[in-house]
C-alpha cells in the first residue's frame, strides 16, 4: 500500500498502534537468529546460536503464557555452567539494542502521527525486558503514549489476547484504534478479530544484486546495514553507498592499522584520487595524524625526476606507456609543450606527432622516432630542473616529514618511484611508505621500496587483480576528484605554484559528486554503527562484491557507466558506448574496432546483446580467440 493511502486511513483515528520489529524498527541483520550467531562469533561462545534457538523452543513448549528472556536463559544454564546467566542475557540485550535502527520506510507515516498529535501506541510480541525495548525506542527518537510488550504483560498479538487488554487499559472502544504491523496473522488478522482496524505493512524488498554470495556474519551485517540505511533512488549515489563506500571504509581501516604498525604520523594523499580517500579517512579518524592533500600527477612527479637519467631510453622506462601511443603524448609526458624549438625538430625529423607508434619502435635507438626524442634531451633536462626545484620546495614545506606515508589508488608505483628518485638524489632526510588501494602484482618497484596494496599486490590476490582490470576505467572514475589534473609545479615570486590542465571532467562532474557523496555518507554511518558493533572488516571480501558489479553488470549499469568518458592518459573515449547506426552494426570491422576501443568491454557486450548471459565468460572466450 502506498504511504499516502496509509496516511489517509489514519486521519480519522486518534490512537495508532505500531508493531516494533520489522515495522518501526529493523535490525542490521538478515534474520532475528543472526543476533545469536553474532554473539557466538564475537564472544567465542561455542554453539550459542543453536543452543539459544533450542532454549527458546523449550520455553515456549513448557509455558501456557507468553515467555520472557529470563525463561529462555534458564534452559541454557546447564550448557554454560562457567558463565553467569545474567551476564549472557546482558550480552544479548546489548547486542539487540546496538543492532536496531529506525525503519526509514515507515518514518513518514510515524512522523505524520506525531505531527498531528495522534496517540502513538507501541505493541510488540517480544521476550526482551521492557527497559530494553524502551532503550531501543529512545535511541531511535521514537516517542509514544503507551507501550505494551508481550514478555512483560504475558499476553501476545500472536494469540490475540493482547488487543482486548490494550482497549481496556486505554479505556477506549475498538473503533478508536488502528494497528499497523508486518505479520499477517498477529498484526492484521488478530486485531480484526477483536474489531480493531488494521493495516498490513510490507517493507520493500531491496535486492542488493552484487551481495548475493554472503559468507559469515560480518558480510551479513554489511549487507543488511546497507539495505536498512540507504533510501536514495539516485543511481550514482546508490553505487557510492553500496559499492564504493564499503571499499573506502575497509581501505581506511587497513591504512590506519598499517600506519600504527610503521609508526607513521604524516600522510600525503596524492591528487586526484587521494581526495576522496582523505575525506573518508578524516570522517573515521579525524586528525589522528598530520595529513595533507598533496597535488600530484604522473606527469608532474615524473618530469622533475627526468634530470637524473642519461638518455631517452632510461626516461621512457619510468613511464607507463600503452603499446601504441602518439608522439605528441610522449612529448607532453616528457615535460615539453609544442614550442618553436620542439616544432623545428619535428620538421627536421619529419615526424607525424599524431600518428600512433609502437612502443618497441620508440625504444629502438636507430629509429627516427627515437632519434627525434633524443634531440629533445637537453630541453627535457632543462624543464626537469625547473620543475624539480619547485617540487623539492613543495616537499620540504610538509611538517614532520622524516617518515611519510603516501596514499593513492595505485597500480604501478611510478609516482612513488619518481619521489624516491628525487629524495635520494637531493639527499632529503625522508623515508617514504606507499599505501595503495591496489598494486599491479607485476610492478617492478615493490621489492625495491616500502609499498603495499590493499586489494592486491605482488603477494596477494593476483586473480582478483585480473578481474579488476576488466572494469578499471570505472574503478578509477570512482576515485577521481572533480578539479582539474595537475600539470606541473612552478615557483612564482619565490612561492610554490601549481599549473593545472584544462578541466577534463565536465561531462561527469555531477555523477562523480553523487557517487562520492553516497560513499562518504556510508562511511559516516557505518563508522557510527561500528562503534556499537565491531564488524571484522578483514573477514569481508570487499573485492568480491566490486568484481561482481564490474564483471556482471545490469543493463542499467552498462548504460550509466558506458556513457561516461574516460581519459587513460593516452586516449579519451567512452567507457562502453556502442555505435548507434544500424549500418555500423552490419559492418563487422567497425563493430570490432568500436569494441576494442571500449574501456569496459563487458559493459559494451551487455549493451550490444542485452541478454541475461555470463558476459564475463563471454569476454574470456573472446579474449582467448583474439
Amino acid at each position: 500500500m502506498k504511504y499516502h493511502k496509509i496516511i489517509n486511513k489514519l486521519e480519522k483515528y486518534n490512537y495508532i498502534s505500531f508493531d516494533i520489529f520489522d515495522t518501526l524498527i529493523k535490525r542490521n541483520v538478515e534474520n532475528p537468529s543472526d543476533v545469536f550467531e553474532l554473539i557466538e562469533e564475537k564472544y567465542h561462545l561455542k554453539d550459542f546460536k543453536k543452543n539459544r534457538i533450542e532454549a527458546e523452543l523449550i520455553s515456549r513448549r513448557n509455558s501456557n503464557c507468553e515467555i520472557n528472556l529470563y525463561n529462555i536463559y534458564l534452559n541454557m544454564e546447564k550448557k554454560y555452567k562457567k558463565y553467569n546467566i545474567n551476564e549472557l542475557m546482558k550480552l544479548e540485550i546489548e547486542t539487540e539494542i546496538s543492532l536496531c535502527v529506525f525503519n526509514r520506510e515507515i518514518k513518514e507515516i510515524y512522523n505524520f502521527c506525531i505531527e498531528n498529535k495522534k496517540n502513538v501506541i507501541i505493541t510488540s510480541d517480544m521476550y526482551l525486558p521492557i527497559y530494553a525495548i524502551k532503550k531501543i525506542l529512545k535511541n531511535n527518537n521514537i516517542s509514544y503514549s503507551c507501550l505494551f510488550v508481550s514478555g512483560d504483560i504475558g499476553k501476545s498479538k500472536h494469540k490475540g489476547d493482547i488487543y482486548p487488554y490494550i482497549l481496556n487499559e486505554l479505556a477506549i472502544d475498538n473503533n478508536k484504534l488502528i494497528h499497523i504491523g508486518d505479520n499477517f496473522k498477529s498484526d492484521y488478522i488478530n486485531p480484526r478479530k477483536n474489531g480493531i482496524k488494521s493495516i498490513l505493512f510490507r517493507n520493500k524488498i531491496k535486492d542488493l544484486r552484487h551481495f548475493k554470495n554472503i559468507n559469515g556474519i560480518d558480510e551479513n551485517l554489511l549487507k543488511q546495514f546497507i539495505i536498512n540505511n540507504n533510501t536514495s533512488s539516485i543511481y550514482f549515489y546508490n553505487i557510492g553507498y553500496t559499492i564504493m563506500g564499503p571499499l573506502l571504509f575497509s581501505f581506511c581501516n587497513w591504512l590506519h592499522e598499517n600506519l600504527k604498525k610503521n609508526n607513521i604520523k604524516t600522510l600525503l594523499f596524492l591528487s586526484r584520487d587521494g581526495l576522496i580517500i582523505k575525506k573518508a579517512y578524516e570522517k573515521i579518524y579525524g586528525e589522528s595524524c598530520e595529513n595533507y592533500y598533496f597535488y600530484a600527477s604522473r606527469r608532474a612527479l615524473i618530469v622533475p625526476s627526468l634530470k637524473y637519467y642519461n638518455n631517452i631510453e632510461e626516461m621512457l622506462r619510468t613511464m607507463f606507456l600503452e603499446d601504441k601511443i602518439e608522439i605528441k603524448k610522449i612529448i607532453n609526458n616528457l615535460g615539453l609543450d609544442l614550442n618553436y624549438e620542439v616544432n623545428e625538430n619535428i620538421k627536421k625529423f619529419k615526424i607525424d606527432i599524431y600518428k600512433k607508434v609502437c612502443l618497441n619502435k620508440l625504444k629502438c635507438r636507430t629509429s627516427k622516432e627515437y632519434l627525434f626524442l633524443e634531440s629533445l634531451y637537453k630541453m627535457i633536462v632543462k624543464e626537469s630542473e625547473l620543475e624539480n626545484n619547485a617540487l623539492v620546495k613543495y616537499i620540504m614545506s610538509i611538517k614532520n616529514n622524516r617518515k611519510i606515508g603516501i596514499v593513492d589508488i595505485g597500480w604501478f608505483g611510478n609516482m612513488q618511484n619518481s619521489l624516491e628518485k628525487i629524495i635520494k638524489n637531493e639527499n632529503l632526510d625522508i623515508s617514504l611508505y606507499g599505501f595503495y588501494v591496489g598494486l599491479n602484482p607485476q610492478n617492478k618497484y615493490q621489492n625495491r621500496y616500502n609499498m603495499m596494496g590493499f586489494l592486491f599486490d605482488k603477494v596477494n590476490n593476483y586473480t582478483e587483480f585480473e578481474y579488476e582490470r576488466r572494469y578499471n576505467s570505472i574503478f578509477e572514475t570512482m576515485f577521481t576528484a572533480t578539479h582539474p589534473s595537475l600539470k606541473k609545479y612552478v615557483i612564482k615570486n619565490k612561492k610554490i605554484g601549481f599549473v593545472f590542465k584544462k578541466s577534463d571532467n565536465s561531462d561527469k562532474c555531477h555523477e562523480i559528486e553523487y557517487l562520492q557523496n553516497g560513499a562518504l555518507k556510508f562511511v559516516k554511518e557505518i563508522n557510527d554503527f561500528s562503534k556499537k558493533i565491531n564488524i571484522e572488516w578483514e573477514k569481508i571480501n570487499i573485492l568480491k562484491f566490486i568484481n561482481d558489479f564490474g564483471c556482471n553488470p545490469t543493463l542499467q549499469d552498462a548504460i550509466k557507466w558506458g556513457n561516461l568518458k574516460f581519459d587513460s592518459g593516452s586516449t579519451t573515449n567512452y567507457i562502453a558506448k556502442p555505435i548507434q547506426n544500424l549500418s555500423d552494426y552490419l559492418n563487422i570491422k567497425n563493430l570490432i574496432k568500436n569494441f576494442m576501443s571500449s574501456y569496459w568491454k563487458i559493459g559494451y557486450l551487455k549493451r550490444i546483446f542485452k541478454l541475461k548471459i555470463n558476459y564475463n565468460k563471454l569476454y574470456d572466450i573472446l579474449k582467448k580467440g583474439k
